[in-house]
């Protein structure tokens, strides 16, 4: 399951970071945002299909832009959870050198928001059948 994980956000080798790829592996990170990226989404869209199921939401502009903000939080926190987890790996295992860049963290980052995005549409599509005023949004 680790590798299946490891190789989704990987994009099947496509976009495999070298040292940053094999540390988020070593330290089990992948899971970890894994578990955000499932979770955030779906308690989110739950939330506004049934609780907040009321016509004044139930606009396209509104979907949208929840989904925006679920995707750049969701982003933002694999970003948090893969600098500060690689940094305390690396200090755990006393190692100094690698070739790690930021531009891995944001590129990972960019990959977490299109899974977020991709899962939240899902999402959306199968909790809107059990909505009544909001059952014709996103589409």
């Amino acid at each position: 399951m680790k590798e299946f994980i490891a190789n989704i956000f990987e994009l099947w080798g496509g976009c495999y970071f070298a040292d940053f790829s094999k540390y988020m592996f070593k330290a089990n990170l992948y899971q970890e945002v894994a578990i955000w990226l499932v979770l955030i989404p779906l308690i989110v869209f739950f939330i506004y299909y049934k609780p907040l199921d009321h016509i004044k939401l139930a606009k396209p502009s509104i979907w949208f832009t929840i989904l925006i903000a679920v995707s750049l939080i969701v982003s933002l926190i694999s970003f948090n959870i893969s600098s500060s987890g690689i940094e305390d790996y690396l200090q755990a295992h006393k190692i100094t050198k690698t070739s790690i860049t930021p531009t891995d963290y944001f590129l990972f980052s960019c990959i977490v928001f299109v899974y977020t995005a991709i899962l939240s549409f899902i999402y959306s599509m199968v909790l809107k059948l059990g909505s009544t005023k909001s059952r014709c949004i996103p589409f």
